[in-house]
């Protein structure tokens, strides 16, 4: 009887695969679900991202949470944080508005998905007007 690799919800042959292809399984089942997160201390200033997040596997973004430890103030401010693939197109908008501390569970407007060696980059587009922001931390969910 060939031995069996038993994986969540698959069970997979030996003699059906490689052992490329069964690493490739598990690499690809342990990143579902997974998370990369993003922290801003201290006061924020309008940037720019340079902090690349690498992506190790094929996957697609699928919620955002983000939180401040101080809120912005100011009529009309908010936090605003831009988050690109590759340096490059917009994937989402996270918007903390001014005397909250949090926006969570965001879900990005389309599909965003992402290939290994895909990585994001995160700018700081507004910090609030009378009182900027601080601490910033984001969190980002992948399928």
């Amino acid at each position: 009887m060939p031995t069996v690799y038993k994986l969540p919800g698959n069970a997979i042959q030996a003699n059906t695969i490689t052992t490329t292809q069964l690493v490739t399984t598990v690499i690809n089942q342990i990143a579902s679900g997974s998370t990369k997160s993003y922290k801003y201390d201290g006061n924020l200033s309008l940037n720019t991202g340079a902090e690349r997040l690498y992506l190790s596997s094929n996957t697609s973004l699928s919620s955002i949470d983000a939180y401040v430890e101080t809120a912005p103030s100011g009529a009309g401010s908010k936090v605003l944080a831009n988050i690109k693939k590759n340096g490059g197109s917009v994937v989402a908008n996270i918007s903390i508005p001014a005397g909250s501390s949090s926006n969570s569970n965001i879900a990005p407007p389309s599909a965003v998905s992402f290939v290994r060696g895909d990585y994001i980059t995160v700018d700081i587009a507004e910090i609030g007007s009378a009182t900027p922001g601080a601490n910033l931390y984001i969190v980002l969910t992948f399928a």
